[in-house]
């Protein structure tokens, strides 16, 4: 019975499919145009009769299943199965002319398996792996200490990006230069007696405090302590704010990274009912995630990373210590914030420094002196 009514159902697209295909002018056999209006389809039959307009063999997984309420309106056959795909979660490859439906990351006969061995020149492998399993999907890792290299069992692409990643943080650190003067220039190794004694006038440092209407207190204290100083910054839970004590260039720092943090939630809508897509605007198809490192220069890669962890949701975000950077996994959108946002907090903060108590005053020096006496008896 529920084969009948599957044959029923996937007759009925098919008979959809070939009248709307049929129905308007005549249009090339290479780019044949979809328009579909369908409630609760079976996902398998979608895909199948996709395929046959697109006069493509169809090897379908048996996990993928389900059903679907869509509307496709002039769309050529590859737009309709990256919308279909992209609702339903599935993922499909075509090779040559044949359709290939899977769940997600189910590896393909078509995608073989490969081992490849990555040596490293400069980084140790232990400090290389935790950022390796994170961006690696779908492929095996194996650290190898006596060669300082990593053993990677994967498909091709899974491969690439590995040998990206490595790429990026298997450099040589440089140690930093001393300051050379330039040609003809003087080096100076005293100073004058004005310089020794003038005091560096300090910054001056103002009270600020700011409410926040979204964000933790909490939170975004410890976030902002990478760009005020320590022990000038406190969160005051009851009224949700923050005081800074800090001189004028650590007050606007902090100013932009809370104009940046302190933003109302994005609230989704739970769907009632399956989803319609009207045409192709509606739905876009998912932003691929991009993997990027980020050199910092001042502040400690783990603070950062914790931080950013606090305040930018769905990004993943590794750290190496040895270079100093981050590595970050994300679509675009959010990888911009998180560029925004780390440029933010990886800047020099200088320490105001404790005044030195004056110095007691010297005791002069005592003399011996004789006096010789004519008259008078000593």
């Amino acid at each position: 019975m529920r084969k009948a009514e599957r044959l029923g159902a996937f007759m009925c697209i098919m008979a959809v499919v070939v009248c709307l295909a049929l129905g308007g002018p005549p249009v090339a056999a290479v780019s044949p145009m979809v328009d579909l209006d369908l409630v609760g389809a079976d996902i398998a039959d979608v895909f199948r009769a996709l395929a046959e307009l697109g006069e493509m063999n169809i090897v379908l997984d048996p996990a993928v299943s389900g059903t679907l309420t869509i509307r496709l309106h002039d769309l050529t056959v590859e737009e309709g199965l990256k919308l279909v795909a992209y609702t339903t979660g599935v993922e499909y490859r075509i090779v040559g002319s044949s359709l290939i439906v899977t769940p997600p990351g189910k590896p393909s006969a078509f995608d073989p398996v490969r081992v490849e061995r990555f040596s490293l020149t400069h980084a140790r492998v232990d400090d290389v792996m935790p950022v390796l399993e994170l961006v690696a999907d779908n492929t095996k890792l194996q650290a190898d200490a006596r060669t300082n290299s990593v053993i990677a069992r994967g498909p091709a692409a899974g491969l690439e990006q590995v040998e990206q990643v490595i790429s990026m943080l298997d450099v040589a650190v440089a140690p930093p230069e001393a300051e050379i003067p330039a040609q003809g220039e003087d080096v100076k190794t005293e100073r004058s007696a004005s310089e020794i004694s003038a005091p560096i006038p300090a910054p001056v440092e103002s009270l600020d405090i700011v409410r926040l209407r979204h964000a933790s207190a909490r939170s975004v204290a410890g976030l902002l302590s990478l760009v005020v100083p320590s022990g000038r910054i406190q969160a005051d839970s009851e009224i949700n704010a923050i005081v800074m004590l800090a001189d004028e260039v650590a007050l606007g720092r902090a100013h932009e990274i809370i104009a940046q943090v302190d933003v109302a939630p994005v609230d989704v809508p739970l769907a009632s009912a399956p989803a319609t897509i009207e045409a192709a605007e509606t739905k876009a198809p998912p932003e691929a995630d991009a993997v990027r490192v980020i050199k910092l220069s001042w502040s400690p890669a783990d603070k950062v990373a914790e931080a950013l962890r606090v305040v930018v949701d769905g990004v993943r975000i590794g750290m190496d210590s040895r270079t100093n950077s981050l590595v970050v996994r994300a679509g675009q959108s959010e990888m911009l914030r998180v560029e925004e946002i780390a440029s933010l907090l990886d800047v020099p903060v200088v320490e105001p420094e404790t005044p030195a108590p004056p110095e007691a005053p010297k005791p002069e020096p005592r003399a011996l002196a004789s006096f010789s006496l004519v008259h008078a008896d000593p």
